[in-house]
């Protein structure tokens, strides 16, 4: 009988799941992003490119607020590289052959999301220029639910 130990014990590290395709066929609007991508599995497609900018920019603010580098974050994750791959199932040899850029993407994608949280139990002045998306009710609302 094949041992298949390691196999499961891969899997129990998997939590970030692709869904097949027979499931996103039966509404492929709802399990595709509208507005904006978290993680790699959606990163760079072209409809979701305008909100890469906002995310550029909360992570700047994000930076800016912890007084800490951006290097500093990229080493400590650079630690736990690894397990966030493993964390994720059939990810792309592009995030796994590139661990910069995947870093960077963690980096940027969870301070954006933290900049979304903050924004929503502080209130709209939360340091971003007047008229920007992260200033308009709806976007807030809407980034964190889709």
């Amino acid at each position: 009988m094949p041992d298949f130990s390691q196999e499961i014990e891969q899997w129990k590290k998997r939590s970030i799941y692709k869904l097949p395709p027979r499931v996103i066929n039966l509404d492929s609007k709802s399990y595709k992003p509208q507005i904006v991508s978290i993680g790699p599995y959606h990163h760079g497609e072209p409809h979701l490119k305008p909100m890469e900018d906002h995310k550029e920019r909360a992570l700047v603010h994000f930076i800016k607020r912890s007084s800490v580098p951006i290097e500093a974050y990229l080493e400590a994750l650079n630690h736990v590289v690894q397990g966030l791959r493993d964390a994720y199932d059939e990810l792309d040899l592009t995030w796994l052959n590139n661990t910069p850029d995947f870093l960077r993407l963690m980096i940027l994608d969870g301070c954006f999301i933290l900049e979304v949280l903050r924004m929503g139990s502080s209130g709209l002045d939360a340091g971003y220029a007047p008229k920007s998306r992260f200033q308009q009710p709806r976007a807030a609302l809407c980034v964190a639910v889709s």
